[in-house]
């Protein structure tokens, strides 16, 4: 936290949408987090869909299709939703570059899509990324900076935060332009923030 009031908006797939003052939060944020939301919180579904609620609650998105054709159709429209917003993140992470993100929902959508058409989409994307030698050199460096600013996030010492901030720096020279330079970017930022405090 950079400072109170703070707020952090949570997307429907568990990402973190936005973070900040809550001032700064836009009902255009809000929207676009909620694509994929459930229409109606788990804890609110009869009974009857209770098969639903707990594949929904193990991300086992092809059990939970089938659990919800027996219920009724609001339910099967439910969880398609969800099935569309996985493939759909999916799909715009790779298109961002954001190979890391693209992998692994790729290799949750395989397992968690088992058995649907949409998991040899998760398998095509993995394909992709495993054939294409940039995207996995920037796979590699997001992997390298993730483990870099999660080691320094743990970090207490300003010298030791100011040491991985140039660190973080090294690497991103490596990959201009890249998804490792956005984050990297943002990363130094709230770093520098806590080594000033």
């Amino acid at each position: 936290m950079r400072g109170i009031p703070y707020a952090v908006l949570v997307n429907a797939s568990g990402k973190v949408a936005w973070r900040g003052h809550p001032g700064g939060l836009t009902d255009a944020t809000i929207e676009e987090a909620l694509e994929g939301a459930l229409p109606t919180p788990l804890w609110e579904w009869p009974k009857s869909a209770d098969g639903v609620k707990k594949a929904l609650q193990k991300n086992s998105l092809a059990k939970a299709l089938a659990a919800a054709e027996k219920v009724g159709p609001e339910y099967v429209t439910v969880v398609r939703g969800a099935i569309d917003a996985h493939v759909a993140g999916m799909k715009a992470a790779y298109e961002d570059g954001d190979f890391l993100e693209a992998q692994t929902m790729a290799e949750a959508g395989e397992k968690s899509l088992k058995g649907l058409s949409e998991a040899e989409v998760c398998a095509e994307t993995l394909q992709a990324i495993d054939g294409d030698k940039e995207a996995k050199r920037i796979l590699a460096g997001q992997e390298k900076l993730k483990k870099l600013v999660d080691k320094a996030r743990e970090e207490t010492g300003k010298k030791k935060v100011r040491a991985a901030v140039k660190d973080i720096e090294k690497l991103m020279e490596d990959y201009p332009g890249t998804i490792v330079a956005r984050v990297g970017n943002q990363a130094v930022k709230e770093l520098m923030a806590k080594s000033r405090r």
